[in-house]
C-alpha cells in the first residue's frame, strides 16, 4: 500500500480527493478491459489514501536539500497547492497566500461537502503543510500584498493560481433584480456558512456539473421545489450522466431545450423566468452557438433563480498590479 501511494504521490498530491471527485474518464479507455475489466482507478486511489491517512505513520513526501530561493503562490486551490507541493519537493521555500478564510480553493468552496468531506480535504492539505509549506489565509493579492511587497520580502518568483471564482452572467433583462443569485457565489456562501437568502421555489439555470451541485446544495439547505433548466437536450447536457441521474433521484425537475429570454419581476423582486425554445445548441461546425425560436415562449415562476452557466477569472487584481 505504501509503495503504491508513494508512486501516486510522485505525480499528484491528492489521492483521497481524486478518489472521491474525479469522474475517471481513463477507466472508459483502459486497455485492461480487453482482458477482464478496467482498473477501478478512482476507488483504488481512495483506498490507498484513506488507509494512509488513518495509519499512525502517514506518508509525508520527502523534500530535497533546502534551496535559498523563496517562491510565493497566490491561491490555495488545486493548482496553487500542486505547484507548492512540487516546488517544496525540489527544496524551494514556498508560501501560499489565500484570499478566503479557508485553504482549498474550489475544492473547499466549489465542490459541496456531500461530495468532498471537509476532513478529507483538510487532511491532504495538512500533509502539504507538514512538508514545510506555509499557507496564509485571509490575504488578498493586490490589496494586502503586491508584486512589489513580495519582491521586497525576498520572493524570487510568484505563481498566480487565482482560479475561476466569478460566475458568467446571461446579460438579459432583469438580471439585477433581488432574488437572482450566482452559482459559484451560492456554493461559496453555503461552504463558508454564509448562505444567501433564497425562497422555497428555486430555478437553476445551467446544464453542467456546477448547476447540478447548486441544485442539490439548495435542496440540502431547505429549498422545496427545484427546477433545473438548460439549453441542451438531455443527452447533450455537459453534466456527467451519473450526476444527472443523482439529481433526478433526489427529486430535481430537469427541463431541457430552453433558453432564458428575460427575468420577470413582481413588486421589485424576481418572480420568474420567460424562456424561449432552444432549437439547437451547436452550429454546423460543432461550436457552441445556440439558436432559438422566439415565438415559442414559456414562463416558469419561482422565488429565487441561481445562474450557473459557466465560470470566469476575476482579474481585477491584475489591473491594479499592472500585470498583463
Amino acid at each position: 500500500n505504501r509503495e503504491a501511494l508513494e508512486l501516486f504521490k510522485d505525480a499528484h498530491p491528492f489521492p483521497a480527493i481524486c478518489g472521491r471527485v474525479c469522474h475517471h474518464p481513463c477507466e472508459g479507455v483502459c486497455t485492461r478491459e480487453s482482458v477482464e475489466a478496467p482498473l477501478a482507478i478512482q476507488h483504488l486511489h481512495r483506498f490507498l489514501a484513506d488507509a494512509d491517512l488513518e495509519s499512525a505513520d502517514k506518508y509525508i513526501p520527502g523534500v530535497e536539500e533546502k534551496r535559498e530561493e523563496k517562491i510565493a503562490v497566490i491561491g490555495s486551490g488545486p493548482a496553487g497547492l500542486s505547484a507548492a507541493y512540487f516546488l517544496a519537493r525540489k527544496g524551494y521555500g514556498v508560501t501560499i497566500f489565500e484570499k478566503l478564510p479557508v485553504a482549498g480553493g474550489m475544492m473547499a468552496v466549489g465542490i459541496p461537502e456531500y461530495r468532498l468531506p471537509r476532513d478529507v480535504l483538510a487532511a491532504e492539505i495538512r500533509v502539504i503543510q507538514e512538508m514545510g509549506i506555509e499557507i496564509k489565509t485571509g490575504v488578498q493579492f493586490g490589496e494586502d500584498i503586491t508584486l512589489d511587497s513580495l519582491n521586497e520580502e525576498g520572493f524570487k518568483a510568484v505563481f498566480l493560481a487565482t482560479g475561476l471564482h466569478k460566475s458568467r452572467d446571461l446579460s438579459i433583462e432583469g438580471e439585477d433584480l433581488p432574488g437572482i443569485l450566482e452559482g459559484v457565489g451560492f456554493l461559496r456562501g453555503v461552504a463558508l456558512g454564509d448562505t444567501p437568502e433564497f425562497g422555497k421555489k428555486v430555478i437553476v439555470i445551467g446544464g453542467g456539473n456546477v448547476a447540478i451541485d447548486v441544485a442539490l446544495s439548495a435542496k440540502r439547505i431547505g429549498a422545496e421545489e427545484i427546477t433545473l433548466v438548460c439549453l441542451e437536450k438531455r443527452e447533450e447536457m455537459p453534466a456527467w450522466d451519473y450526476e444527472v441521474e443523482e439529481a433526478l433521484e433526489e427529486g430535481i425537475t430537469i427541463m431541457n431545450s430552453l433558453g432564458p429570454k428575460r427575468f420577470l419581476e413582481r413588486e421589485g423582486r424576481f418572480s420568474g423566468v420567460e424562456f424561449m425554445a432552444c432549437t439547437s445548441v451547436f452550429d454546423d461546425r460543432g461550436a457552441f452557438n445556440p439558436s432559438y425560436d422566439e415565438t415559442d415562449l414559456s414562463t416558469l415562476e419561482g422565488d429565487t433563480v441561481i445562474v450557473a452557466i459557466g465560470q470566469a477569472a476575476d482579474l481585477s487584481f491584475a489591473e491594479k498590479s499592472g500585470i498583463q
